[in-house]
């Protein structure tokens, strides 16, 4: 890696094709918190980028040449994230409790996409990374989609242009990537954008596990040594209580999909907010898009 103003300026340009592809143009500020090799000061980027012709700068905003296309749209996503951000994170919260209260096998609920990013606009879906236990990936991701589908039902009713439907409801929660542990530590992609991904990603739920994680993909230095040095907490600490809604789709052994609609406790009905976060879904029902 190049050094001086000189090095900045290419880890620039390497990190602004990283979130180009992502479809944004991020402010000066978010460019120096996530450069590739690593975060300078917002000062020091500004200068380096004073020079070199080919940044596009706009209300506070960056691009490369032929990437100028996203930086009013990326204004406006900015915008209206101030607004909205704040009802969008607690249907996250909300949706990161209970499914990990109904399902212990995921071990980490992280936010992902333009919530955890600062982009979100009115028609996006909430994206979420899991870790999971071995052996469970499945099961959790058929848990994950069930649970999301109360949300789906909470704001059928909602008018938003852009928003995402499935034939029948709109769609609210999207499930990214699930991991299971071993298949995390260390992951067998290793390269800019799975570490970008990580990089993007706010655990709600298992912070630890994500921390451990992280500390088990020593590769990650070479991309964004700066994530290694963060931190996080939980928004809910819970225990196993959920632990039989699980069991009853996995089977005891883990080993099986015994999908016994008898016992498994998974419909709409029983996805109703549990008497334990009270607060949670009075703040969710008066929040995000109208039911």
């Amino acid at each position: 890696m190049e050094s001086g103003t000189a090095g900045i300026v290419a880890q620039a340009r390497e990190t602004l094709h990283l979130m180009h592809d992502w479809g944004y143009a991020p402010t000066l500020p978010v460019l120096a918190r996530d450069l590739l090799g690593g975060e300078v000061s917002t000062d020091s980027l500004e200068e380096a980028l004073r020079s070199p012709q080919e940044f596009q700068l706009k209300d506070g905003l960056v691009a490369l040449p032929g990437y100028e296309f996203l930086l009013d749209p990326s204004k406006r996503r900015q915008t209206s994230n101030r607004i909205l951000n704040g009802r969008a994170r607690a249907i996250a919260e909300s949706f990161a409790e209970k499914l990990a209260f109904l399902c212990p096998y995921v071990q980490c609920v992280a936010l992902s996409g333009s919530v955890a990013s600062g982009g979100y606009r009115p028609g996006d879906d909430i994206d979420f990374d899991l870790i999971v236990q071995p052996g469970t990936k499945y099961v959790c991701y058929l848990a994950a989609n069930l649970i999301g589908l109360r949300y789906s039902w909470r704001f059928r009713k909602a008018k938003v242009t852009g928003l995402q439907r499935t034939p029948f409801l709109p769609k609210i929660i999207c499930i990214n990537v699930v991991w299971t542990e071993d298949q995390s530590r260390p992951f067998l992609r290793q390269d800019a954008g799975m570490a970008f991904e990580l990089l993007r990603c706010q655990p709600l739920v298992g912070a630890d596990i994500f921390g451990d994680v992280l500390a088990s993909n020593a590769w990650l230095s070479e991309f964004f040594p700066q994530l290694l040095r963060r931190s996080w907490l939980d928004s809910w600490r819970g225990g196993a209580a959920g632990s039989r809604v699980c069991s009853g789709i996995l089977g005891k052994d883990h080993g099986r999909a015994g999908f016994s609609t008898g016992h498994a406790g998974f419909s709409l009905g029983s996805l109703t907010p549990s008497s334990k976060f009270p607060g949670k879904a009075t703040h969710l029902r008066g929040s995000g898009w109208n039911s």
